[in-house]
């Protein structure tokens, strides 16, 4: 697993505090669904949301930052 795979799941379980193996749990979901580079999270539907559709500008540009770092 690389830093930069799935960047934006790191940012958003930082942004919420979860705990490493939660983000990483994420990540290999992530990987196994085949999911959108910047997917954030995983809805309960089995479809991913992506940073892209974050409604809040604050809330995504934070997640963006945190994704860069």
């Amino acid at each position: 697993m690389t830093e930069t795979e799935y960047k934006y799941i790191r940012a958003w379980g930082r942004l919420l505090g979860s705990f490493d193996y939660y983000i990483k749990g994420q990540i290999e979901q992530a990987r196994q669904d085949k999911a959108p580079p910047t997917a954030i999270y995983r809805r309960d539907d089995g479809s991913w949301q992506t940073w892209e559709n974050i409604a809040d500008p604050i809330t995504r540009d934070n997640v963006k930052a945190l994704a860069e770092e």
